[in-house]
Formats: structure tokens, sequence, C-alpha cells
């Protein structure tokens, strides 16, 4: 079986009002020695960054990524996202190559657990 992408995504917003995610994990991993060039950043051992150094990404973060893409679809179509998860969601991802894009997509379901929220649709 194949991970989700952002079209299954879309689809789940499509034909769902309100999603429920269970046994979501903790997210933060240890980093390790990982090549950048996966998903968003495919190719990207191609393009020069200057000075800049690349983040390290750890297999955990491509399942992060693939979270965070799903936040933002739920949260961009007006369809609440709860989650049932092993540790708050403030503890979920602590650390990483993704902790900013996390922190966003955090605000926003943190959003979409407000009454008001699920209101609008």
């Amino acid at each position: 079986e194949q991970p989700f992408a952002a079209v299954d995504f879309i689809e789940l917003c499509d034909k769902f009002t309100h999603i429920l995610l269970s046994q979501v994990p903790q997210l933060t991993t240890a980093a390790a020695e990982q090549p950048i060039a996966r998903g968003t950043e495919d190719a990207a051992e191609l393009v020069e960054a200057g000075d800049r150094q690349l983040p390290k990404l750890t297999l955990q973060d491509d399942g992060v990524r693939r979270f965070i893409a799903l936040v933002d679809e739920c949260y961009d179509r007006g369809v609440p996202l709860y989650l049932e998860a092993a540790v708050p969601l403030e503890a979920l991802y602590l650390e990483g190559a993704l902790a900013f894009p996390f922190r966003r997509a955090l605000s926003r379901l943190q959003a979409m657990q407000l009454q008001r929220f699920a209101q609008k649709i």
C-alpha cells in the first residue's frame, strides 16, 4: 500500500464533513543522515543552495510532511480534523527539520478544535 498524498487528502475532504485520525504516535525522532531529495524537495541536489545548509530529514519526516498536508487540506476546506494521539498536541513534533511548518499545522489543528470552526461548515 502506498502512502497517502495530497490528492488522497482532497478526496477525504470531499467525502467527509469531519475526520477523526486515531492512533497518532509522537512524530519526533532523532535526526539521521538522509538525502533531502524526497517529496517537495525532489531534485534539491541539482539546485545551488549557496552557503545555506539544507536540513537533514529523517524517515519519520516523510510522514510528518504528509500529516502537515492533511492538516492544511482539512483547514483550507473547513473540514474539522480531530486526533486521538499518544501524546498531547504540543508534544507531537518537538524538534526536527520541519519544526516551523509543524508549528503552523499545530496552530491550525488547535483552531479546528473550536466549536466555531465546525459551525462554519
